[in-house]
C-alpha cells in the first residue's frame, strides 16, 4: 500500500465521517411521529453512503499497485490472460444458453391470451469480477470486486467475431481471439483495468436479473367537482 493511496483512503473516510455527522444532526431535528418517514430515508441514504465508501476503500486497496497497461505483458502473462479469456469465453456461453432459456419461456408466457400480467420483459446480465483468495491483497472483511458489468443482453456478442482491440498490432495480444467479455473487460471497465487487474481476477459472479413488465389500465374513476356549492 503506497503512502498516497493512504492518504486518499483517510480523506475518504474523513468525508463519509463528516456526511455521517450532517445526518446526525438533521436527525435530531426530526424526532416527532410526522418526521419518522424523514429518519427511514436517511438511515437508507447513510446506508447507501456507507457501502460507497467500502466500495471506495476496497478500490483503493485492491488497485495499490503501480499500473502497468497490456502492453506491458511477458510471455508467462500472456498465457495467463489466454486462460483468462478462454475461461470468459465459457462463462459467456454459460450465461447465453441460460439468457435464451429464459427469454423462450417468457415469449410462450407473452403468447397465452390468459396470462394475466405479463405485457414484456427484460433480461439483464451482471457479472463481478473477484480477487484471488490467495493474493496478497485479499481481505476477507471487503468484497474484494476488482470489476463489475451489466449487460443488456449477451446474445448479440457473436462469439465466431474476434473482438480483440490488438488484432494486426505490435502488441503482446496480437495473436489472441479475444471473446466479447474479456475484450468488455479490459476495454470498456472504468476506472480501467491494470494488467495486474486482470491477472489477479480468480472468481466471477453471475446475475441474470429478469423484469417482469405491464401496463395496467385503471379502471374509470368518477370526476368528483371540486367547486363548492354557491
Amino acid at each position: 500500500m503506497t503512502l498516497e493511496t493512504e492518504k486518499v483512503k483517510a480523506e475518504v473516510k474523513d468525508y463519509f465521517s463528516k456526511i455521517r455527522e450532517i445526518l446526525k444532526q438533521a436527525e435530531s431535528q426530526f424526532d416527532k411521529d410526522d418526521f419518522k418517514g424523514t429518519l427511514t430515508s436517511l438511515d437508507t441514504a447513510f446506508s447507501k453512503l456507507r457501502y460507497q465508501m467500502e466500495f471506495l476503500i476496497s478500490y483503493l486497496q485492491i488497485h495499490s499497485h503501480k499500473w502497468r497497461p497490456l502492453g506491458d505483458a511477458k510471455p508467462d502473462e500472456v498465457a495467463k490472460l489466454a486462460q483468462l479469456n478462454s475461461a470468459l469465453r465459457k462463462v459467456e456461453k454459460k450465461i447465453l444458453a441460460e439468457e435464451q432459456r429464459i427469454k423462450a419461456e417468457l415469449a410462450e408466457q407473452l403468447q397465452n391470451k390468459d396470462e394475466p400480467f405479463l405485457k414484456d420483459y427484460e433480461v439483464d446480465v451482471e457479472v463481478q469480477y473477484y480477487l484471488d483468495e490467495n493474493h496478497p491483497d485479499y481481505d476477507e472483511n471487503r468484497d474484494n470486486i476488482i470489476a463489475e458489468q451489466k449487460y443488456l443482453s449477451l446474445e448479440r456478442r457473436d462469439e465466431e467475431v474476434n473482438w480483440s482491440e490488438f488484432y494486426g498490432k505490435d502488441h503482446p495480444l496480437k495473436n489472441q481471439r479475444h471473446c466479447y467479455m474479456f475484450h468488455d473487460l479490459y476495454d470498456h471497465v472504468r476506472p480501467k483495468l491494470s494488467l495486474d487487474d486482470l491477472l489477479r481476477i480468480k472468481m466471477v459472479w453471475v446475475d441474470i436479473v429478469v423484469l417482469h413488465q405491464s401496463s395496467i389500465e385503471l379502471e374509470a374513476i368518477e370526476k368528483i367537482n371540486l367547486h363548492k356549492n354557491q
